[in-house]
C-alpha cells in the first residue's frame, strides 16, 4: 500500500506542480529556493482536477484510486468520474522514514478562522478513503539521525 500511494502521489506532484503564488508565499515565509525544491512542494487548483484524475486512472485504475486518500468518484453528466478534493493551496508531502509520500497536506489559501491545513482525504466520499494521520519525517541537508525509545533503552537509528 506504501508502494502505491507513493506512487501515485509522487505523479500528482508531478503534475501539479508549485505554482507562483505559492513559490511566492514560501520564499515571504523565509524558505529558501533549495529547500522550496527539496521539500516538493505542488499546487492544488481550483479547476482541472477531474483531468488530473484521469491521468492517474488511467496509469493506476479505479480499485487503486479507490484506495487513495483525496481521490474520490463523483457524479457528473455522463456518468461517475475521479476527482481530487479538498480546497485551493500549496500541497506539502508527508513522507515516511524511507522518504516514501504517505500523505498529504493542503496551507488553504484561504484558511478559515480554524483551520489553515487539512489532509487530503476523502472518508465520506464515494470510492473516497481516509488519510489517517501519517507520522511525517522532516529531510534537510543533514544526516538523519533517530533514536528509537523504548522503555529500557534507546536504540540509534541512523539513515
Amino acid at each position: 500500500m506504501k508502494e502505491l500511494l507513493h506512487g501515485v502521489y509522487t505523479d500528482l506532484f508531478k503534475l501539479l506542480p508549485l505554482s507562483q503564488l505559492h513559490y511566492d508565499l514560501l520564499k515571504a515565509r523565509g524558505l529558501k529556493e533549495n529547500e522550496i525544491k527539496e521539500h516538493g512542494y505542488g499546487s492544488l487548483p481550483i479547476s482541472d482536477r477531474h483531468k488530473i484524475s484521469k491521468i492517474l486512472f488511467d496509469r493506476y485504475g479505479e480499485a487503486a484510486l479507490s484506495s487513495i486518500p483525496g481521490v474520490y468518484s463523483k457524479e457528473g453528466k455522463y456518468g461517475d468520474y475521479f476527482t481530487i478534493f479538498g480546497g485551493t493551496g500549496f500541497m506539502i508531502p508527508i513522507m515516511n522514514i524511507n522518504r516514501q509520500i504517505i500523505g498529504i497536506q493542503v496551507r488553504l489559501d484561504q484558511p478559515s478562522s480554524k483551520t489553515k491545513y487539512i489532509w487530503l482525504s476523502t472518508d465520506s466520499k464515494k470510492n473516497g478513503t481516509n488519510s489517517g494521520s501519517p507520522v511525517h519525517i522532516g529531510w534537510g541537508q543533514i544526516l538523519l539521525q533517530l533514536s528509537i525509545h523504548f522503555w529500557d533503552r534507546v536504540i540509534p537509528y541512523i539513515h
